[in-house]
């Protein structure tokens, strides 16, 4: 799907570093990591009803993910903490630079 719609967006967790690297196989892939605290992820997760994802599913997940480094190709970290609105923006306004060329 990536290869075959130009501009869609995929929500993932992508935790490793290998797993980006299968996803950007399409040249025009590019990640976009909300940093959040753990201890703020933690919360939210609590707040959810009826989540399938309970303690033990995150803290697998933060045990087995791989933050972006600067070696990898076409990817960005913004706060991921504050409103969604506030997220938004952030994520807007680098996806503009990153795709005009100037990083924020």
């Amino acid at each position: 799907l990536l290869q075959e719609r130009p501009g869609l967006v995929l929500a993932c967790s992508a935790l490793k570093s290998s797993y980006r690297t299968a996803l950007s196989n399409n040249a025009q892939a590019i990640f976009v990591f909300l940093d959040v605290p753990e201890d703020e992820l933690l919360m939210r997760l609590k707040k959810r009803q009826g989540h399938y994802a309970g303690d033990a599913l995150f803290k697998g997940q933060m045990a087995a993910l791989e933050k972006p480094t600067e070696g990898e190709r076409r990817h960005f970290t913004v706060p991921g903490g504050g409103s969604m609105e506030e997220v938004h923006r952030r994520v807007h306004t680098a996806l503009a630079a990153e795709i005009g060329g100037h990083r924020p």
